[in-house]
């Protein structure tokens, strides 16, 4: 494991512990594993939320291995996100179920096998990402790089309609690649978590970055290719990134659910904007685009006059007592085999809940809360550890 001692959002070594465990204590296999425990902190400077402690070697390769089950994605899910090599009959099947393209009717009730829905869902739900892009930034005669692609849409769209000169594709898996030259051919190549490393020559007037900042492994390595990549007055778009205070205040999220192995930073818009300042990008359009959603989206144009603007004490002191409660509420909101990794400060925790009104104590004598927090892939995790078991 990797240890940080300083922050990968601003530099500094001031901070606070506030969740010492991640998602992974949630697989029954995996809980006595030094794995769990990435020790999360929370930056004085800025208000970055980050692992202290990363894998890396052999204990990164493991978890890449096990990707889909890592994050609670049980054999039976069907997930755009796989990251092992496609088969023969699963590439054909791919091509054959793209050969008509993303849009087909539902007139005549066409079967799976007749069209791609997750691809169609994607486009769908994702299509506003190109009006925002295309109205803030002037993309016309501009070269345009994706990290993270999985359909190329947006890319495709940005030179079709807006003019972009040249579009290059990064995807995450050989699934996405083939999507990818299968409705939108250009040119594309897989991305390297460990590495970052971008094959294709010259500068990038825009990058599209999806869901990149709370997985960066070695956040330094995203922010060197951002700044060595993106030109003078060169934008970044980020999207799909999550507001930790709207996840826990407004949705209700379990925060060790949601701290899978591959997240390794959380922020909420303004901690967002503190980071990106401290790296010389001017954030010129933050928003949560979707109502009742914790996404954000931002556009920050490459700009050297834009100094750093920390965090003020009051502002810190109302992060951390957010973390505070939402790590005993998610706590308290486990299984007891889960539970009992926290030892007697359960009972502490189940005291202030009480005293408070959250809960009460039922006939076997465990308190309970009233409305528990939502783990993601709830459902997948106990598939998981029964299939252990049998």
């Amino acid at each position: 494991m990797i240890a940080l001692s300083t922050c990968p959002g601003c530099g500094g070594a001031a901070r606070e512990p506030v969740c010492e465990v991640n998602g992974l204590v949630l697989l029954s296999s995996m809980r006595e594993s030094s794995l769990c425990r990435y020790e999360y902190a929370l930056c004085r400077g800025c208000g970055l939320m980050y692992a202290t402690r990363r894998p890396d070697g052999e204990e990164l390769t493991y978890l890449y291995s096990r990707f889909d089950e890592v994050l609670g994605r049980a054999d039976d899910e069907e997930t755009t996100a796989r990251q092992e090599a496609v088969s023969d009959e699963e590439r054909a099947s791919i091509a054959a179920r793209l050969s008509k393209g993303w849009l087909v009717t539902e007139e005549g009730d066409p079967s799976d096998d007749a069209w791609m829905p997750d691809v169609f869902e994607e486009r769908v739900l994702n299509s506003f990402h190109v009006n925002v892009v295309g109205s803030l930034v002037p993309v016309e005669g501009k070269r345009v790089l994706e990290l993270r692609a999985t359909t190329g849409f947006m890319l495709d769209v940005l030179r079709r309609r807006y003019g972009a000169a040249e579009v290059f594709a990064m995807p995450m898996s050989e699934r996405h690649a083939l999507i990818i030259e299968a409705l939108n051919p250009m040119p594309t190549a897989m991305i390297d978590f460990d590495t970052l490393e971008v094959p294709f020559d010259g500068a990038f007037d825009l990058i599209l970055a999806r869901h990149m900042l709370t997985h960066a492994l070695e956040p330094g390595r995203l922010w060197r290719l951002l700044t060595q990549r993106i030109p003078e007055g060169g934008y970044v778009y980020f999207y799909l990134e999550n507001d930790d205070r709207f996840m826990f205040e407004a949705r209700r999220k379990n925060l060790i659910g949601e701290q899978k192995a591959f997240h390794f930073q959380n922020f909420d818009l303004d901690t967002l904007a503190r980071v990106l300042r401290f790296h010389g990008f001017d954030p010129v359009f933050i928003r949560h685009p979707r109502p009742g959603k914790s996404e954000m989206v931002c556009a920050a144009r490459r700009d050297s006059r834009v100094r750093p603007m920390p965090m003020t004490p009051m502002a810190f002191e109302s992060r951390l007592e957010m973390y505070r409660r939402w790590r005993e509420l998610s706590v308290l909101s486990l299984p007891p085999e889960v539970q009992a990794l926290f030892g007697s400060e359960v009972g502490a925790m189940a005291d202030r809940a009480l005293a408070a009104g959250l809960g009460a104590v039922g006939r076997d004598g465990r308190f309970a809360l009233r409305k528990p927090l939502r783990v993601m892939h709830e459902a997948g995790y106990a598939r998981l550890n029964e299939q252990k078991v049998s």
